[in-house]
């Protein structure tokens, strides 16, 4: 005889991790960008070392350390800019980086949760484009 909540059950964990190493590959790529952006703006214009980016993959702690990784992100962007005389625009950037690591949190809220998500989610690709321009930028500065 055919078990089929077993089978529902093995599909549904299927889907889950699934789901999870897609998030997980995505968020690498994203820590690998802001790991650039940081590494492009220069030792003398950073307070934050590169490698510590990767502390964002640590589930909970991340909500928080989310906040600090976009703030010094921007600033390091910020004095390489003034640095090379450009003018800076990275306030867009970490308001979009802000409110992404605000809607992650507030994701966690009931019954708003998920539509809080997808607010951040929208605001994670806003953000991750932002950095990736600068780090263009910042490559031909050098």
């Amino acid at each position: 005889m055919y078990d089929s909540s077993g089978a529902a059950a093995a599909a549904i964990l299927g889907i889950v991790v699934v789901f999870l190493l897609a998030f997980l590959i995505v968020m690498i790529f994203f820590l690998i960008s802001l790991q650039k952006a940081l590494t492009l703006s220069g030792a003398e214009n950073r307070d934050m070392s590169p490698g510590l980016v990767w502390l964002n993959l640590i589930p909970v702690f991340n909500l928080g350390w989310m906040i600090y990784t976009v703030l010094k992100v921007s600033e390091a962007i910020s004095k390489k800019y003034t640095a090379h005389n450009v003018p800076n625009p990275t306030e867009g950037a970490k308001t979009n980086g802000l409110v992404y690591s605000i809607c992650s949190i507030c994701s966690l809220i009931p019954f708003l949760g998920g539509f809080i998500a997808l607010v951040g989610l929208v605001f994670f690709i806003i953000y991750w484009v932002n950095i990736a321009g600068f780090n263009k930028a910042m490559q031909e500065m050098v």
